[in-house]
């Protein structure tokens, strides 16, 4: 009887070890298992509070682009909903969603207009912070990862901000928050066109000795009197095509800036002082023809005049509208002059001239522009310009435009320049072939088709057209983003 009894503790005792073992090893395996779900809970909301942050990224955008048109009432919602006031600040809790994980989502987004660039324009920064509930206790979920590289153990729940008493805004919290900021820089989108010497649809070549530079009217350190000093030269007589960069060939002619195209290689580039970009990309508008609410009497067509001819400019909020089936000079005509409404004035005026056909000069003809007229030229046919065709006696290129009107059939229309003569100007013209060999210069700005640049005539960028703009801000777009882990 006491061998059985002894046998009997033995067996107790040794099903008290194996159960102990087991249960060591279950707490063991739940233990881990418990850690991998709090890690799993902890890794999703993490990742989850940048998607709601770049939510709020989302609605402030919407909401800036809404002010364009509707200021009044895009920023309801937000406090303060005025148009005017800032900062605005927009909270709100998302709809939950089922799942595993955090159900509940919050974001909080502010937005400033403390940032003003050099042409007075306001940029406007956006913070947005997503956060979202942890599910789970109240610490942070262990389960180290092994790097297979090097070994080492990597940490990586151990970075992640979670918060576990009070939320951003100070709030008491029921579960653990986990939060994320991201910063992000709106930029104004305008009509703004002249951003380089050069932007061409398809290809730029640049033959003989042409160069590009650039100077700044509006700058006497950049220029003198406003005119081009080749002693005070810049480095953005920028040239771009929107095409691949195998289709244009610039010769290893001096570009005194960048030269960027949208993918290829730009061919033989030796000559760029500046950067060489592959990866550019814009949209070039189609020019239309102008609607005007009346014309002024004037020629049905002009062509070699036996004296000379002046169209009289208006004010800016009634400008004189012309319309002409065609303006053809040759070497015999007088000038045609573009003249303020009172002789000798010199305070602004403008003209606006629609010619519905060719504009065609050569040999001695020429547009003579008195001082304070701006002018605007839109021509539906082809272009020849030959001798010193445009005399602007502003000397600045913001002063006259001139405009290729797009043909509705999608045709491709030419534009002719040779001669002697200084043009001060801008062209814009993106349906239209440009064909340069002349020795003369050019200051201002062009949009072509595409261009093929001869002789020797330098290419001098206004800088100071950079800040004009067509028309009134057209939006908002994202000009950097970047996660604030402050």
């Amino acid at each position: 009887m006491k061998t059985r009894h002894f046998e009997t503790g033995s067996t107790l005792a040794m099903a008290l070890v194996t159960i102990a073992v087991l249960s060591f090893a279950a707490a063991s395996v739940f233990y881990y298992i418990n850690n991998r779900n709090q890690t799993s809970a902890n890794a999703g909301s993490w990742q989850e509070a940048l998607i709601v942050a770049e939510s709020g990224t989302d609605i402030a955008m919407h909401a800036l682009n809404a002010s364009v048109k509707t200021p009044t009432t895009a920023w309801a919602g937000w406090s303060p909903s005025d148009a005017t006031t800032f900062p605005k600040t927009y909270s709100d809790t998302l709809p939950a969603h089922s799942g595993e994980g955090n159900n509940k989502m919050y974001v909080y987004v502010k937005v400033d207009n403390s940032i003003t660039d050099g042409s007075g324009q306001v940029w406007y920064r956006i913070h947005s912070s997503g956060s979202t509930e942890v599910p789970g206790l109240r610490r942070v979920g262990y389960a180290p990862s092994q790097l297979s590289a090097t070994g080492t153990k990597n940490h990586n729940n151990f970075l992640r901000k979670i918060a576990y008493n009070k939320d951003t805004t100070t709030g008491a919290l029921h579960l653990p928050q986990t939060t994320r900021t991201v910063e992000t820089i709106a930029q104004p989108v305008s009509a703004r066109m002249f951003w380089r010497a050069l932007v061409v649809q398809q290809s730029i070549t640049l033959g003989g000795s042409s160069f590009t530079d650039s100077f700044d009217s509006s700058d006497p350190t950049k220029s003198t009197n406003g005119q081009y000093d080749p002693s005070k030269r810049q480095m953005h007589g920028d040239v771009a095509s929107n095409s691949s960069g195998n289709l244009s060939d610039l010769g290893n002619n001096k570009v005194y800036g960048n030269a960027s195209s949208n993918g290829g290689v730009l061919q033989n580039t030796k000559g760029v002082q500046g950067t060489v970009y592959n990866n550019y990309s814009t949209t070039i508008s189609a020019v239309s023809d102008p609607t005007f609410a009346y014309t002024t009497p004037g020629p049905a067509s002009i062509s070699t005049l036996a004296a000379p001819l002046t169209l009289v400019a208006g004010t800016q909020s009634a400008p004189t509208n012309y319309k002409v089936s065609a303006i053809d000079l040759g070497s015999k005509s007088k000038q045609l002059i573009l003249a303020p409404p009172v002789v000798g004035q010199t305070q602004d005026s403008y003209v606006n001239i629609w010619v519905t056909g060719d504009l065609t000069m050569s040999g001695n003809a020429f547009i003579q522009q008195l001082a304070g007229v701006h002018a605007t030229i839109y021509v539906d046919g082809n272009v020849s310009i030959g001798g010193s065709s445009f005399e602007n006696e502003n000397n600045r290129a913001a002063y006259l435009t001139v405009n290729g009107v797009t043909p509705s059939d999608g045709s491709t229309r030419t534009f002719t320049v040779s001669g002697t003569g200084t043009f001060v100007g801008m062209v814009n013209a993106p349906s239209y072939a440009l064909t340069v060999w002349g020795t003369g210069d050019f200051m201002g700005a062009l949009i072509m088709l595409s261009a093929s640049l001869g002789g020797s005539a330098g290419y001098h960028y206004d800088e100071s057209l950079a800040s004009l703009s067509t028309s009134n801000n057209l939006g908002y777009k994202v000009a950097s983003w970047i996660e604030d882990i402050r």
